[in-house]
C-alpha cells in the first residue's frame, strides 16, 4: 500500500457544495424561448450562461450540470459534439436539448449520447419546462448523493494508503469497489509504468471481504528466468529435475484461498502461458513431475504497461490468455492525464518522508507543486515520489521545498518547456537542421542514464521507451507539429511516426 512502498498512489476529498451549477451553453439564435433558466431556478439551482465549451471551468466536485441547448439534427462533424465532450472531460453530467429531438431517427441521438451526453430532450415538445425541471431535479439529487458517496470513497482509499482526487483517478477507485466484490474473476491491470498498477491490486485484495484475510503473493514476471519460471508457479516434485532436492508448492499455490498478483505478464514466456490458461480454466494445477493434478482456489490478477492486443496480433502473447484475463480491465491514467493529482500526492509522500526521518512538518511551496505539474514524469507517480524524495533529501534549508530545491535537469527540462518553437525549416540562428548539428549537441544536456532507468524502474525495455518517447515528442516539437517533417528529420516514415504516436499517446 501506499502508507508502505507508495509507489503509483491514487487523493484528497472535497466537501459537498450547497449549490448546483448548471452551466448553459446556447447553440441556438438569440432570443429562442425556453424555460431554462426558470427550470433551473425551480431547482434551487444556479444558472450560468456560456458562449463557448473553451469559458466553462473544471467541475469542482460531482453536483455540477451541462445544458448544451441547439437547433436542428447535429451532423457527424458538429461543433456541438466537441461541446459535449469538453463539458464531459470537465467532469460535466451533460443533458441536451433541441427543437424536434423526439422525431429524430436513433442513430442521430446515438451520435450526442456517445460524445458524452446523458439524455437528449424536445425543447419543441409541450411541457418542455416541466419535463426540464424534473430531470435537472433528478440529476441535482443524483449528483448530491454522488458527491457524497465520492467522499466517502476517497476516504476508504486514503485509508488503504491511495491517494488522488481528479475525477479521472476517482473512476478508477469506482472501478476497484466494483471489482473486488467479484472475487472469483481475474483482473487486468494496464497502464504506463508508475502508474499504481500494483498499488490497485493491494487495494481489490484487500477490500474482498472473500480473500482479503489470504495471502496476497506478488510476481515480477519479468525477473523469474526462464528455465525456472514453470517450477516458481506451478511447483515441482522432488526429483523432477536436477536440483529438485525437495517438493516445491510452486507460488499459486502458496497464494491458495488469496490473490496471486502477476505483474509485467507480458514478459511470460509462451509455454508458462499455456499451463497459466489451464489453471485459470479449470482451477487446478499441474507441477512438474507431477501426474495429477489438484484443485486451487486463487485470484489471479495481472499487469501490464505493454499493449498485449498488439502482441496478440504479432503472436507474442495467447490470444485466449488475454481474452480470459480481460475480464475485469481498467486502464489506470498516466499522472500527465490528471494533474490535480499531484499536490495531494506531494503532500502524501512528503508526510511520509517526515514520518520517516522525524521531522515535524515539511511542505511544498506552490512553485515547487506547479512546476511538477509542468514535468512531463514518464515514470508517472513513481518517479514523482523519488522526485520529492531526493528535494527533502537535497534541500538546504528544510522545512518548505521550493522550485531551486530540484535537480538541475528538472530545471532544464522545464526552461525548454518555455523556449519558442524553431521555425519550419531553419533553427533560431537561420542555419537549417543538418548544418546546426553540432551546434545543437552543444547546448543539448545528455539524458542522466541513472534518471532514466529510475523511471523505467530498472527495466532496459522501459527506459528505451523513455527515450524514444523523449526523442519523438521532441521532433515533432521541432517541426511544429508537422508528422511529415518530423520523420525526415528522424530518417524514418510518416506512418513509422504516427504508429509511434499512437504507442506513445503522443499529439501533434
Amino acid at each position: 500500500m501506499a502508507s508502505q512502498t507508495s509507489h503509483g498512489a491514487f487523493g484528497a476529498t472535497h466537501a459537498p457544495r450547497d449549490l448546483t451549477r448548471v452551466v448553459v451553453l446556447d447553440h441556438r439564435p438569440r432570443g429562442a424561448a425556453d424555460g431554462i433558466e426558470d427550470a433551473v431556478a425551480r431547482c434551487s439551482a444556479k444558472c450560468v450562461r456560456v458562449s463557448a465549451a473553451s469559458m466553462v471551468p473544471r467541475a469542482a466536485g460531482d453536483c455540477e450540470i451541462g445544458l448544451v441547448a441547439f437547433a436542428g439534427r447535429p451532423l457527424p462533424d458538429s461543433p456541438v459534439l466537441g461541446d459535449i465532450r469538453r463539458l464531459k472531460e470537465r467532469g460535466y453530467t451533460v443533458l441536451c436539448c433541441a427543437d424536434g429531438a423526439r422525431e429524430w431517427p436513433p442513430g442521430v441521438q446515438c451520435r450526442l449520447l456517445l460524445a458524452g451526453a446523458t439524455e437528449v430532450l424536445d425543447s419543441g415538445a409541450a411541457g418542455f419546462a416541466g419535463e426540464l425541471c424534473g430531470r435537472l431535479g433528478d440529476l441535482v439529487k443524483a449528483a448530491s448523493e454522488r458527491e457524497r458517496e465520492t467522499a466517502d470513497l476517497r476516504r476508504r482509499m486514503l485509508g488503504l494508503g491511495v491517494v488522488g482526487c481528479s475525477p479521472r483517478i476517482t473512476e478508477v477507485f469506482r472501478w476497484i469497489v466494483s471489482a473486488s466484490a467479484v472475487s472469483d474473476l481475474p483482473v487486468l491491470l494496464t497502464g504506463e509504468t508508475g502508474t499504481g498498477k500494483e498499488l490497485a491490486a493491494h487495494a481489490i485484495h484487500q477490500l474482498d471481504p472473500r480473500r482479503c484475510h489470504r495471502p496476497f503473493v506478488a510476481v515480477n514476471c519479468g525477473a523469474i528466468s526462464a528455465g525456472l519460471a514453470e517450477s516458481e508457479l506451478f511447483g515441482h516434485r522432488r526429483g523432477a529435475f536436477t536440483g529438485a532436492e525437495r517438493d516445491r508448492l510452486g507460488l499459486i499455490r502458496v497464494a491458495r484461498g488469496g490473490v496471486l498478483f502477476l505483474d509485467e505478464i507480458g514478459d511470460l514466456e509462451w509455454n508458462v502461458q499455456t499451463k497459466l490458461l489451464r489453471v485459470l480454466q479449470e482451477r487446478r494445477v499441474l507441477a512438474v513431475g507431477d501426474d495429477h493434478e489438484v484443485p486451487v482456489d486463487v485470484r489471479v490478477i495481472a499487469a501490464t504497461n505493454r499493449d498485449l492486443e498488439e502482441m496478440v496480433s504479432r503472436h507474442a502473447f495467447r490470444a485466449d490468455l488475454f481474452h480470459r484475463l480481460n475480464v475485469l480491465s481498467i486502464r489506470l491514467p498516466a499522472l500527465r492525464e490528471r494533474p490535480e493529482d499531484v499536490e495531494p500526492l506531494v503532500t502524501h509522500f512528503l508526510a511520509l518522508c517526515a514520518a520517516e526521518s522525524g521531522h515535524d512538518h515539511l511542505s511544498a511551496s506552490r512553485e515547487f507543486v506547479d512546476a511538477l505539474r509542468h514535468l512531463e514524469l514518464p515514470g508517472n507517480v513513481r518517479q514523482l515520489e523519488n522526485v520529492v524524495r531526493r528535494a527533502v533529501v537535497t534541500s538546504k534549508r528544510g522545512g518548505c521545498l521550493r522550485l531551486s530545491d530540484l535537480p538541475s535537469e528538472l530545471w532544464l527540462e522545464l526552461s525548454r518547456a518555455d523556449d519558442p518553437p524553431a521555425s519550419d525549416e531553419t533553427t533560431t540562428d537561420g542555419a537549417s537542421p543538418s548544418s546546426s548539428t553540432a551546434h545543437a549537441q552543444d547546448r543539448a544536456s545528455p539524458l542522466d542514464p541513472v534518471a532514466v532507468l529510475d523511471a523505467a524502474a530498472w527495466k532496459l525495455e522501459g527506459a528505451l521507451d523513455l527515450c524514444e518517447r523523449k526523442l519523438v515528442a521532441a521532433a515533432l516539437g521541432a517541426s511544429r507539429g508537422n508528422r511529415s517533417r518530423a520523420a525526415r528529420l528522424l530518417g524514418i516514415s510518416p506512418r513509422c511516426i504516427f504508429n509511434k504516436m499512437r504507442k506513445y499517446r503522443l499529439t501533434a
